[in-house]
């Protein structure tokens, strides 16, 4: 059986990004944003994020690759919330067939690692739809702590209520379970 390698993200992944971060939207958000919105707005709103955020790198983006096909991947950095929150999980997302074999807390613990080691910081959060019951139970099960709710506003979409979720101390969570 062939294993998960983790890698940098460079631009030449910008497409299998920007259609994962589509196919998770569209997959796990389906009871949360119409379905117009997910299909014809949500592609090209994140491939210009994409391309975007390759162009110009910042922080930490980790792909997941099986047969050299991406399964997964994790964006992290630092924002204005770094004193109070620490680094930001900004995306984190699973392809559909890949889910409940741990990928997604493997992902996370390489963030926690950048987080920690490179940006001499034990904290992550993130910010995760209310209705997206699966991810909310995968942050409680790794330890993540939630501390607040509040109404995230989407370009072209509507405003949804979203948690923020909290690791306090990466070495006594996210990293204590590897």
């Amino acid at each position: 059986m062939t294993s998960i390698q983790f890698r940098l993200a460079t631009q030449q992944d910008v497409e299998a990004i920007a259609a994962l971060h589509t196919l998770s939207w569209q997959t796990s958000l389906q009871e949360i944003f119409p379905a117009q919105f997910l299909t014809e707005q949500v592609p090209h709103m994140h491939r210009q994020h994409w391309l975007e955020t390759l162009a110009t790198p910042k922080g930490y983006l980790c792909v997941a690759e099986l047969n050299d096909a991406l399964v997964g991947f994790i964006f992290c950095h630092t924002n204005d919330d770094l004193k109070e929150w620490g680094c930001l999980i900004d995306n984190l997302h699973v392809h559909p067939d890949m889910k409940g074999r741990g990928l997604g807390r493997q992902l996370a613990q390489h963030a926690a690692h950048w987080c920690r080691d490179i940006q001499s910081c034990n904290a992550l959060h993130l910010w995760v739809a209310e209705g997206n019951r699966a991810a909310i139970n995968s942050y409680l099960r790794w330890g993540g702590e939630r501390v607040e709710r509040c109404l995230h506003h989407h370009q072209g979409g509507p405003s949804i209520w979203a948690y923020r979720f909290y690791w306090e101390n990466l070495s006594q969570t996210l990293l204590q379970q590897e």
